[in-house]
């Protein structure tokens, strides 16, 4: 009974040690944002939007990307995504919603005191078995990069999709 006791005493200290996540975190990707970078069909061209709405109880972000193919054709896509706090599992959850017609759910985690917002892989919808995970990487305060990464069905996770976004 005793050894129960300390290990559930280190349990809570070494919990209560940790820094908990709160909306702030999340202030610096407010704003419009400017970018390239690249994805398995070609170069793109970004532009990204995060929004406080509904009285700052969601983070929206509004993705525009042009792709721009080898062979000179171009394609829009969009997306949009919603990140909100799951009171149920005491955690940040980001949803987003792409033009193709599948959804992908992330854990969100904030690490390295903020310089990084790591969208952990949870679950999505409609993509075939597709699995994501997307990590943005601070540079500034006016800067980020952005990993996309997905593994389809029975395979590892790969970066298929990089973007350098500014302010």
């Amino acid at each position: 009974m005793s050894k129960t006791l300390i290990v559930a005493g280190c349990l809570l200290a070494l919990a209560g040690g940790a820094s908990a996540i709160s909306w702030s975190d999340f202030d610096g990707l407010v704003g419009q944002w400017q970018g390239s970078g690249s994805d398995s069909g070609g170069s793109l061209q970004a532009t990204h939007t995060w929004e406080w709405i509904y009285g700052g109880k969601f983070l929206r972000l509004s993705t525009e990307l042009t792709v721009l193919a080898e062979d000179g054709s171009r394609e829009t896509r969009q997306n949009v995504g919603y990140m909100s706090y799951d009171n149920d599992r005491n955690a940040f959850v980001f949803r987003q919603f792409f033009s193709a017609g599948y959804v992908a759910t992330y854990d969100v985690l904030v690490q390295e005191g903020g310089k990084v917002i790591d969208f952990g892989e949870r679950a999505a919808e409609s993509g075939g078995g597709i699995r994501a995970r997307m990590v943005i990487t601070f540079e500034g305060d006016d800067s980020y990069h952005q990993e996309l990464e997905l593994a389809m069905p029975r395979e590892e996770f790969a970066t298929r999709q990089t973007l350098d976004m500014k302010r």
